[in-house]
C-alpha cells in the first residue's frame, strides 16, 4: 500500500499545483512541500516554505478575531449597533455581531465600485462607507433574516476596529494577533496602493482567457478590480505564510489572547431570525463533525490566489493551503479532499520540496 502522501504528491505533480501546502498536528509537521514558483515579474523564483501569499478571504477570521479582543479589553457589546460607532451609517438596526457572522442584509461593495468608481483610483475603506453613505443602496434583506456571506460587512468591521482604538486596521491586527504571536511574515498588505519589497513574495496569476497565457491579474479583462479596489482591507489583504497560519491555529487551540467564552462563541452556528442554522461562526466557517471532530476552516478565493485553512479542534489537525495560480473550482476542491485524505492517513512524518 501507498502512502498517503506519496499519493498526495504524485496527484501535485499529476495537476501541476503551483503553492505551498502544509498538513501538522498541533505543533508536529507531518507533512509539507512547496511546488512551483513565485512568478516574480523579472525573475523566475522557485516558491519556499517561506513565501509570503495573499489570503484573500483566509483573512476574515483575524479581522473576526480582532473584534472579540477590541471588544473585551473596552468592555463592549457584539450586540452594539453600528451607528454607535459609525453615525453617518446609513441603515438602522445592524449590530457588529450581524457584521460578524453575514447576516447584516447589506450589498455587495464590488457592485458599487464597478458602477460608480473612478477606477483609475485605488479605493480604501473609507471610500466603501462613502459611497454607502452617498448612494445608500438598498439592503438586501432585514438584518437577522438571512445568511448572506458579505464583503462588505467585514470592511465596516475593519473601520469600526479603527474608530474604536485610534489605531489603523493593520496596526490592529499587528497588535492584538501578530506580535504577540510572534507571526513575523504575516502582515496586512495592499501590493497596489502600497508596495513593499518582501523577500519570496508569492505573485498570483490568472490564465488569461484570450491568449491562455500566464499573467498578473491587472491587465485581463475582467479582473481589473483587482487594481482599483486594491487598498480595501478587512475583507481580505491579510498576507501570511504556512508556518505562521500554524503559529495561529494552535493559539486557537491552546486559546491563547482572548477568553474562552469568545472563541466558544466564535465557533457557534449562526442562526437567524426564524431559527434556521447556518454553517458560519463569527469569521470561520464550520466543517460537518466526523468522527468526533468539529471542524473550523476558511477558504479565500481572489485572482491570482486559491487559499484555504482547516483546523480539526479535538485532534489539532491543520490542514493549510496557499495557491497562487488557481484552477478550475473542481479541481480545487479535489485537491483539499486529498489534502485532508493524507491529514488522517496517520502515515510517517515528511517533507516535500520539489
Amino acid at each position: 500500500m501507498k502512502n498517503v502522501f506519496d499519493i498526495l504528491e504524485n496527484y501535485i505533480k499529476k495537476i501541476k499545483f503551483n503553492g505551498n501546502i502544509m498538513i501538522a498536528e498541533r505543533r508536529k509537521i507531518l507533512y509539507t512541500g512547496s511546488f512551483g514558483n513565485t512568478y516574480h515579474p523579472e525573475e523566475k523564483r522557485e516558491l519556499s516554505r517561506s513565501s509570503v501569499f495573499e489570503l484573500a478571504s483566509v483573512s476574515k477570521p483575524f479581522t473576526a478575531f480582532a473584534m472579540l479582543k477590541v471588544m473585551d479589553v473596552y468592555h463592549l457589546s457584539l450586540h452594539t449597533d453600528v451607528k454607535y460607532f459609525l453615525p453617518d451609517f446609513p441603515y438602522e438596526g445592524i449590530s457588529v455581531f450581524q457584521l460578524l457572522n453575514h447576516t447584516s442584509g447589506l450589498p455587495d461593495y464590488m457592485e458599487l465600485f464597478e458602477e460608480f468608481w473612478d477606477k483609475t483610483i485605488i479605493a480604501d475603506n473609507s471610500d466603501v462607507l462613502g459611497l454607502l453613505i452617498a448612494l445608500r443602496p438598498k439592503v438586501y434583506f432585514n438584518p437577522g433574516e438571512r445568511w448572506d456571506y458579505c464583503n462588505t460587512g467585514y470592511v465596516i468591521l475593519a473601520v469600526i476596529l479603527e474608530k474604536i482604538t485610534g489605531f489603523s486596521f493593520p496596526e490592529v491586527l499587528k497588535k492584538y494577533i501578530f506580535r504577540p504571536l510572534d507571526m513575523k511574515n504575516t502582515m496586512v498588505y495592499n501590493r497596489r496602493k502600497k508596495p513593499q519589497l518582501i523577500p519570496d513574495y508569492a505573485f498570483g496569476v490568472s490564465s488569461d482567457p484570450e491568449t491562455g497565457k500566464l499573467k498578473l491579474p491587472d491587465t485581463i479583462k475582467g479582473e481589473e478590480y483587482v487594481y482599483y479596489l486594491d487598498g480595501i482591507q478587512g475583507d481580505g489583504t491579510v498576507n501570511s505564510t504556512l508556518d505562521d497560519l500554524l503559529i495561529w491555529n494552535n493559539a486557537i487551540l491552546e486559546q491563547y489572547l482572548v477568553d474562552e467564552k469568545y472563541l466558544d462563541l466564535m465557533f457557534e452556528p449562526t442562526v437567524n431570525n426564524e431559527g434556521q442554522v447556518f454553517p458560519y461562526g463569527l469569521g470561520w466557517e464550520l466543517g460537518e463533525k466526523k468522527n468526533g471532530e468539529k471542524q473550523v476552516y476558511h477558504t479565500g478565493g481572489w485572482p491570482g490566489y486559491f487559499t484555504y485553512n482547516s483546523l480539526y479542534l479535538n485532534s489539532g489537525i491543520s490542514v493549510i493551503l496557499l495557491c497562487n495560480k488557481p484552477d478550475s473550482e473542481d479541481v480545487e476542491n479535489e485537491m483539499l479532499q486529498k489534502l485532508e485524505d493524507a491529514a488522517f492517513g496517520k502515515k510517517s512524518p515528511r517533507t516535500l520540496y520539489s
